[in-house]
């Protein structure tokens, strides 16, 4: 029987519950184990000390008591932060979440602004990507253009 086994069964063996065999493997099991038997000690004065007093004794109005309080409380969130927090707290996480959102919109603010045509260039990159050649294309039609006036005149 290992250690955690016999921790398990010490207040059954204590009050007497554990058929023959069990407890005596759980007996030889303490002769050899000191921690376990220190373990046995502390649990026989445990439960000594628990049969030295008696039950408490309840209120008739206990019960009615017991579950109408268990009721509201079941009825109240579990996220109602406001109940489990001090009011310091709550101030302060709403002066953060502030701050946040504030802070935020002054970021976004100083970014520039992304317009349809910056998102027709972004998704077409790959047309873009030879742009001088398309510039200095476009330098070659108005030299043909100088060139006919020149021939003209």
């Amino acid at each position: 029987m290992d250690c955690e086994k016999v921790r398990q069964e010490l207040v059954a063996f204590v009050d007497g519950q554990l058929q023959e065999k069990e407890a005596q493997v759980l007996k030889n099991h303490l002769a050899g184990c000191q921690a376990c038997a220190r373990e046995l000690e502390l649990t026989e004065k445990a439960v000594e000390l628990s049969r030295m007093h008696d039950a408490p004794v309840l209120s008739r109005d206990f019960e009615r008591n017991f579950w109408a309080r268990f009721e509201r409380e079941k009825k109240r969130s579990f996220f109602d932060i406001t109940a489990y927090l001090p009011r310091w707290v709550l101030a302060a996480s709403a002066a953060a979440a502030t701050l946040l959102v504030a802070g935020w919109f002054v970021w976004t603010a100083g970014r520039p602004r992304v317009t349809e045509e910056d998102k027709v260039v972004a998704s077409h990159l790959e047309l873009f990507s030879d742009y001088e050649a398309i510039n200095l294309m476009d330098l070659l039609d108005d030299f043909e253009v100088i060139e006919a006036l020149d021939e003209e005149g």
